[in-house]
């Protein structure tokens, strides 16, 4: 959980928090008794801590986990068991906890969700939708304009940390994305490659290492513009987004927007997209006006 300061300002700035429990991408024990009564402990303690929050807009049982159950390596008959102890615990027993301390705000049960238990988790039909494609799937930026899920709730891109973090954990000569030092400084095992191929798609190759370092936050942002850009196209089938992510927790190149020593602009070129109202005009790929809106 997020330390209170966190929410005193999303409660100032009108800032509408999806608050998750802390259970993410793997396979839990709520079948342990144990197991069990110390996570309500700490469930219910959280939800006595925030339900009081203007700024709280509803509680996520888990992220991904649904997803895995249904299209990730979870699905192989050894696991059966455990995705009954998982339906029971996040469609049953959460919920309830979730109902009896804080029953003005609604749950969720995992996200991505169809909110209709292990169907279609991940899909555009309803509820909320994952899209990594661009990232982990070397697609480029334009593959946004095929995405129309109902509520975009992750999505995002790397780069790199400012040269002034970099030059806390790395010698100069050290400055090489395929160093030791830089490639173990990064949260993806593929992801400085990931992120120059995309940057070469984009821009010319920088001359040193200080001009990629920056670029490489201009292109993190200009992904960011570009998937929001299209999503806000059409409000009357994209109700909102959230791009992972604000920040870290360690000097690392990860898809953090914000960080020790990032300048304040390059943080900012990631956030506006939200935050414009321009006339936006897109042409589509047969240069004919697709949608004309006023936001």
């Amino acid at each position: 959980m997020k330390k209170i300061v966190f929410y005193d300002l999303c409660d100032r700035y009108g800032i509408l928090v999806w608050q998750e429990f802390i259970f993410s991408c793997s396979i839990y024990p709520f079948d342990d008794p144990d197991f069990l009564n110390n996570i309500q402990v700490e469930v219910v303690e959280n939800i006595r801590r925030l339900r009081h929050r203007a700024s709280l807009a509803l509680w996520c049982g888990n992220n991904e986990m649904e997803w895995g159950w249904v299209d990730w390596s979870w699905k192989s008959p050894e696991y059966l068991d455990m995705k009954a102890v998982y339906d029971q615990f996040f469609h049953h027993t959460l919920p309830g906890w979730v109902a009896e301390e804080d029953p003005d705000h609604s749950y969720w049960p995992s996200s991505p969700s169809s909110n209709t238990p292990f169907e279609n988790p991940n899909g555009q039909q309803q509820g909320d939708a994952h899209y990594w494609d661009v990232w982990h799937g070397r697609k480029p930026f334009t593959a946004y304009r095929n995405q129309f899920p109902r509520f975009m709730s992750e999505f995002g891109f790397q780069a790199l940390p400012p040269l002034a973090t970099i030059r806390t954990y790395a010698e100069e000569s050290e400055w090489n994305m395929t160093s030791y030092i830089m490639e173990r400084h990064q949260k993806n095992d593929s992801g400085n490659s990931l992120m120059v191929g995309q940057m070469l798609d984009t821009f010319r190759l920088p001359k040193d290492f200080d001009s990629l370092v920056y670029l490489s936050m201009v292109l993190q942002a200009e992904g960011i513009r570009y998937g929001v850009e299209h999503w806000r196209r059409y409000p009357q089938r994209v109700s909102g987004m959230l791009y992972w992510q604000l920040n870290d927790c360690w000097p690392v190149a990860s898809w953090s927007e914000s960080g020790l020593f990032r300048p304040l602009e390059s943080s900012a070129l990631c956030s506006t997209s939200f935050l414009r109202t321009p006339v936006i005009i897109d042409r589509g790929q047969t240069n004919r006006t697709e949608c004309l809106y006023h936001q």
